[in-house]
């Protein structure tokens, strides 16, 4: 019995055509975006310029609508990019729009999409500012270089494990957290024989040392450590409490010294030693340890 209360069914959607594609000329394939828009696109320049699924001989019957995932924006960049007009340049475009597009030019292999994509990664340095959602999809399509790149810059931000964990798959993530800890390492484990002695060369000990290491590791926390800058940034001898084992004239560079400074930049210069031979992030995915 049918309940008189019950609520009609929602008329179908009605598919509406792109006004930017739209034409009827020549041998065409209409695609339907996911949202119901209609794109005519000619065969021939998908066969030219794409090398994935839209460049096949599949059959496309006059009036026959070949059903895509993607949203109507993002078709609508995308196939900008299989026409012969000047192509999107997307620099005003959201992070989150960007992907998509650069996710859709990577499975139809839209290769203009694709390099215009990589390009605004790199010179918008998206790759500092999202490193995670950068590492994810070159790990995803094989971009070794820009995954290494984006990697460092995930010790700048305060990152939270989950946040890592909801955006990188299990085997990203658990290469991510070894490199990160191979980072922390260097600061601490790798180099604990000068963080943690007080006596300093003169044999005299340094009630004021264990300040300094303090003061490194709030720098290493606020800053990271992604180039051989932030290490000078970190080890700089600026701000230092007063060094409780005496100073001397340091004739090299006409000026006194504290015992302190000389610690701290032989803590530098391990660190920055171990530092420039770091392991980038892809060989902890395909060399774990």
């Amino acid at each position: 019995m049918t309940d008189a209360n019950a609520a009609p069914d929602a008329a179908p959607q009605q598919d509406r055509q792109s006004s930017d594609f739209s034409s009827t000329d020549g041998e065409i394939i209409v695609f339907r975006s996911s949202d119901g828009v209609l794109f005519n696109i000619h065969r021939r320049n998908l066969q030219s310029v794409t090398s994935g699924p839209f460049a096949e001989d599949f059959d496309a019957p006059a009036g026959e609508i070949v059903p895509l995932t993607e949203d109507k924006d993002t078709l609508r960049t995308l196939f900008a990019f299989v026409y012969p007009n000047p192509h999107p340049l997307l620099c005003d475009t959201s992070f989150e729009k960007l992907m998509q597009v650069a996710e859709a030019g990577e499975k139809y292999k839209v290769a203009p999409a694709i390099s215009v994509c990589q390009l605004n990664m790199r010179l918008s340095m998206l790759y500092k500012k999202h490193p995670l959602e950068i590492i994810q999809f070159a790990d995803r399509h094989g971009y070794t270089e820009l995954l290494d790149l984006s990697a460092p810059y995930t010790l700048e931000l305060k990152l939270r494990m989950r946040d890592a964990r909801r955006i990188l798959s299990l085997p990203v993530f658990a290469a991510w957290a070894e490199y990160c800890q191979a980072r922390r390492d260097i600061l601490s484990l790798e180099t604990y024989n000068k963080r943690m002695c007080a006596v300093h060369s003169n044999g005299l000990l340094c009630l004021s040392w264990h300040s300094v290491v303090y003061m490194v590791e709030e720098r290493w926390t606020e800053r990271g450590m992604s180039s051989s800058e932030d290490v000078d940034y970190i080890f700089r001898a600026d701000g230092l409490p007063d060094c409780r084992a005496l100073s001397y004239y340091n004739g090299a560079t006409n000026s006194r010294h504290t015992y302190c400074q000389d610690q701290l930049e032989e803590w530098k210069g391990a660190v920055k030693e171990r530092f420039l031979a770091m392991h980038p992030l892809s060989t902890y995915l395909t060399c774990p340890a």
